[in-house]
């Protein structure tokens, strides 16, 4: 079964890191949890909730549907 949303928590990159997974508003981040999942706008933001518990060095959790991971494949392939 395919999740329909995957959220990421996120934590600033440190002197260990050898590599960004992303760039928030110029600072390289990396991920620190990724989680697939079901349900509804209302669980979803629960879930973000938690995670942003989960451990001190997270300073945001990114959510993206199915539908906006499949439009940043598509820009990457070249479509």
């Amino acid at each position: 079964m395919i999740n329909s949303f995957v959220l990421a928590s996120l934590a600033p990159l440190t002197n260990q890191d050898q590599e960004a997974d992303l760039i928030i508003e110029n600072r390289p981040m990396k991920f620190i949890q990724l989680i697939g999942m079901n349900g509804s706008i209302d669980q979803i933001i629960e879930r973000r909730d938690e995670m942003m518990l989960d451990a001190e060095e997270i300073t945001d959790v990114l959510v993206l549907h199915l539908g906006t991971i499949q439009k940043l494949h598509d820009v990457m392939e070249g479509q």
